[in-house]
């Protein structure tokens, strides 16, 4: 039997894309909510449903062993079109994720500075390449992710990545509860504003 990727095969893909991350961001919503059972047993659905995912990937793989994963999928089964947009599309959603995060990320960490934990000296060694200070504190590597920002032209705050305030809504996100500081409704407001 010939393998080939239906358009069924390449929206199960997608499926599987788009509920990839959630789990790692939610396990501590789920625990608080559902309870350590109703979270075990998430896990074991949620599991179920990445095992038919796995196989998918298992078949397409085996009935096209090629570089290019869903390129060369989307490619058998829409055409090259179709496949330049699948593939411009989680190309333009991995960039833009990593973009995101590497302008918030000196702002949650010098939030989170009061939780350090001693984590953040062994980030500023790796990140600096040199001897932490003897007077270290963790605004040092928020000092420093924002001197890295800037030479690799990050922007510095998401204001000046074109993100307004009225492009999102803090309080539908659950993961507050998870954040390694205690951290209320108002709290994320005002990290929101300090990144705008």
């Amino acid at each position: 039997m010939i393998g080939c990727s239906a358009p069924w095969d390449i929206l199960v893909i997608a499926f599987g894309a788009m509920i990839g991350w959630g789990w790692v961001v939610s396990t501590g919503t789920w625990i608080q909510y559902g309870g350590i059972l109703g979270a075990a047993l998430g896990f074991v659905i949620g599991g179920i449903m990445i095992f038919f995912v796995g196989l998918t990937y298992a078949e397409l793989t085996s009935a096209m062993p090629q570089c290019g994963g869903e390129h060369v999928f989307s490619h058998r089964a829409m055409g090259p079109i179709g496949s330049f947009i699948c593939t411009g599309a989680i190309v333009l959603g991995y960039a833009s994720v990593v973009c995101f995060e590497a302008c918030a990320l000196p702002t949650i960490i010098e939030f989170n500075a009061l939780a350090d934990q001693g984590k953040y000296r062994k980030i500023y060694a790796y990140i600096a390449n040199h001897e932490v200070p003897e007077d270290f504190e963790p605004i040092d590597l928020v000092a420093l992710l924002r001197e890295l920002n800037a030479v690799l032209g990050i922007p510095a705050t998401l204001h000046d990545a074109g993100v307004t305030a009225e492009s999102f809504d803090a309080m539908k996100s659950g993961n507050i509860a998870v954040n390694p500081r205690a951290t209320t409704k108002a709290d994320v407001l005002a990290l929101y504003q300090k990144a705008l």
